[in-house]
Order: C-alpha cells, then sequence, then structure tokens
C-alpha cells in the first residue's frame, strides 16, 4: 500500500510528494494528530519549489492545524525567509492567531524576518507607486500644456468663425426680409386687382339686382297674403289639436282610474291568503297578470313577493298554490334578472320545500323541461347572488332528482 501525501510529507520523502502532487492527490488532506496539512511540513523545512507546487495546484496557504498554527507560524518560526516570502505573496494572512494568540512574526528577528519578508516588499511597492505617481504626474502636466494651446488655438478658430457666421446671417437675413417684401407687394397689388374686378362685378350685379327687387317686391306682396291665410288656417288646425289633446287627457285619466282599481284589486288579494280556496284562485290570478310587464311592476310595488312567500309557507301541501307561486317567482326573476335582496334567503327555502311537495305529488306532472329550466335560471341567479351553497344544495338535488 503507497504511502499518502501527507505520510511522504512527515517521513520527509520529497521525490515522492513531488510525484504524488503532479499525479493530482488531494493537496489540503489533513495528517497525523497535528493535523498538519502538507504545506505544513513543506513551510517547516523551506522547500520553496514543492511550496509552489502546491500553491499553483489551489491548496489553502491559511490552513490551521490542530493548534491553530497556519503555515506562515512555522516558516517563521524556523526562519525559512524565502518560503515566508512565497507564503506572504500568495496571501497567508500575517494576522492569524494560533492557540496562543501569536501572530506568525510575534517572535520573529527584525532584520533576518520582519524587514525582509514584511518591511521591504512594502518598500517597494512604495517607492514603485510613487515613481509611477511622478511619472503620471509628468505626464498630466504635458498634456494640460498641449490641452491649453489646442484650446487657446479653438477659440482664436471660434472668434473668427462666430464673426464670420454673423456676418452671413445677417446677409441671409436681409435678403430674405428683401424678398418677402417682395413676395408682400405682389400679393398687395393681386388683391388690388382681385378688389377692383370683384367691385366692378358687384356693381353689375347690384344693377341687375335692382330689376330682380322690384319684380320681387310684387312677388312678395302677393305672397303675404297668401302666408296670412295659412296662418289663420295653421291657426283653426292648432285649435283643433288642442281639442284632440284635452280628448286624450280625458281618456288617460280613465285608464289610470282603472289601473289604480286594479291594483287596489291586487292589494285586496294579498288579504285573501287566510281563505285556502280564495287563496288557490288569487295564485292563479297573481301567475297570470305578472305576465305584463306594467301589472308586474305595480303587484311589486303592492307587496306581491311578501304575499307569495306567506301563502307558500302557510298552505305547504297544496300543490296548485305550491305550483303557482313557484312558477310566479321565478317568472318574475327570468323577466326582471333581479329580486330583492332581503327576501333572497327566505326565497331559497320557500322554493326548496315547494319541490319537494311537488315532487311527491301524482296529480301533476311539475317536471317539463320549461319548469326545469326556468329553476335552473333561478339557481344560477341564486348563486350570482351569493346565497350559501349549502342553502342551494337541497334545491339543487329536488332538480336533479326530477
Amino acid at each position: 500500500m503507497s504511502d499518502t501525501l501527507g505520510q511522504c510529507c512527515k517521513r520527509e520523502k520529497w521525490d515522492d510528494v513531488r510525484r504524488l502532487i503532479e499525479e493530482g492527490c488531494n493537496v489540503d488532506e489533513p495528517f497525523s494528530n497535528a493535523q498538519y496539512v502538507p504545506l505544513h511540513y513543506v513551510a517547516k523545512h523551506g522547500l520553496v519549489d514543492i511550496a509552489g507546487m502546491l500553491i499553483e495546484r489551489g491548496c489553502n496557504v491559511n490552513a490551521i492545524a490542530k493548534d491553530m498554527s497556519t503555515p506562515l507560524h512555522l516558516s517563521v518560526k524556523y526562519h525559512r525567509k524565502d518560503m515566508s516570502l512565497l507564503l506572504v505573496s500568495s496571501g497567508a494572512d500575517i494576522l492569524a492567531l494560533n492557540q496562543d494568540d501569536e501572530t506568525p512574526f510575534f517572535e520573529a528577528p527584525w532584520h533576518s524576518m520582519v524587514f525582509p519578508c514584511l518591511v521591504a516588499p512594502a518598500h517597494a511597492k512604495i517607492a514603485a507607486s510613487i515613481q509611477a505617481s511622478v511619472d503620471l504626474q509628468s505626464s498630466n502636466l504635458s498634456l494640460r500644456h498641449q490641452v491649453t494651446s489646442l484650446q487657446r488655438r479653438i477659440a482664436e478658430w471660434q472668434a473668427r468663425a462666430f464673426d464670420t457666421r454673423t456676418r452671413l446671417l445677417d446677409s441671409v437675413k436681409h435678403r430674405e426680409a428683401i424678398e418677402e417684401h417682395i413676395v408682400e407687394l405682389n400679393q398687395t397689388i393681386c388683391v388690388t386687382e382681385g378688389h377692383i374686378a370683384t367691385h366692378d362685378a358687384a356693381l353689375a350685379a347690384l344693377r341687375l339686382d335692382q330689376a330682380t327687387c322690384e319684380s320681387l317686391v310684387v312677388e312678395t306682396a302677393q305672397a303675404t297674403i297668401d302666408k296670412q291665410e295659412e296662418y289663420h288656417a295653421r291657426c283653426n288646425e292648432l285649435v283643433a289639436v288642442k281639442r284632440d289633446v284635452a280628448l286624450v287627457d280625458a281618456e288617460l285619466s280613465v285608464v289610470r282610474t282603472h289601473i289604480q282599481d286594479k291594483c287596489e284589486t291586487v292589494a285586496c288579494i294579498a288579504k285573501l291568503v287566510a281563505n285556502e280556496r280564495l287563496h288557490e284562485h288569487s295564485s292563479r290570478a297573481l301567475r297570470i297578470l305578472c305576465r305584463d310587464a306594467d301589472m308586474r311592476r305595480k303587484l311589486v310595488q303592492n307587496d306581491l313577493i311578501p304575499t307569495l312567500l306567506v301563502g307558500l309557507d302557510r298552505y305547504p301541501k297544496h300543490v296548485t298554490i305550491q305550483m303557482d307561486g313557484v312558477a310566479t317567482l321565478c317568472h318574475m326573476i327570468a323577466a326582471t334578472g333581479t329580486f330583492p335582496a332581503v327576501h333572497m334567503q327566505r326565497m331559497v327555502y320557500t322554493v326548496s320545500s315547494a319541490l319537494v311537495v311537488l315532487r311527491s305529488a301524482v296529480a301533476v306532472d311539475y317536471a317539463t323541461d320549461t319548469t326545469l329550466a326556468a329553476l335552473d335560471a333561478f339557481v344560477q341567479f341564486a348563486v350570482d347572488a351569493a346565497v350559501g351553497t349549502s342553502s342551494l344544495s337541497a334545491t339543487l338535488n329536488l332538480i336533479r332528482a326530477m
């Protein structure tokens, strides 16, 4: 069984370490009780070439061992200057703390470790930065002189161009003004000539109109006489129309009185609920009257809906009353598309009870296509009116059973 990369590093088999790294083994695998990764061993022994191979393959330069030490701790501890420079330049954390809360350079000698590893690279970077700043300032100064010279030349050319453009625009405007004045004069001449021709034509027309007016005066006199006669005839017609209007108003009054009598009669029907036989006939009469839109409106105004609901609730076993009442309610919804919300819930329960009676009745066959279509329309209206589904479930079941 071959050794792992960590075992080879601990046993200092550096040729095997190079071979295993090139073969692509795990470069961050911890080994031994100290939990060192291969970079810990390499940093400890200062093998810069192997460390470079590990870093190229993406090893963690800040890997932490069991004692919280990093490869940089070991490199500085064993005075591996080149290794420390490589680790610092590769991103090693110089402020990482071990289990004793010590940074890598905590007790490192100044001249052999701290200065070459930390201070000297910083000095080099600062010097390079200063030189780059000086070069940049020198370049900026040269460019600024060039820009100033170009701006001065541009300003001179702009001033010359402005003067030339101003003179050119003045000449163009003067020429345009002259051309506009010429056009206006030509238009004025044309208008004047037109006015002269118009005046001549008007004068000729006036002479012609003089003769025409003289003949019109004669015709107007005759027309005036004719209009007077026509006016008297229209006055006579107006008197006749007013007389006819008075007759129509009298007839309308009679019709209104007749309708009022009918509505009072319907209001009396609501008082017949106490007698079953009379209420049966009144239900049939209301069903017939509701087919007329005007009568339906007047019946609703005279509490038709409460009367129907009271009769249906009072005589739940009377098939004819239940059939006429349900038919009248469904017809009202189909004809008007609306129903008073205050009676909606009560109507749902009343219709449901009536359907139970009509389904069990053997004297009549209520399950016709017309009645079922009316009941479907009623259920759809109740659903649109937001009546609870639980309230409509009994009605739906009865319709399906029919």
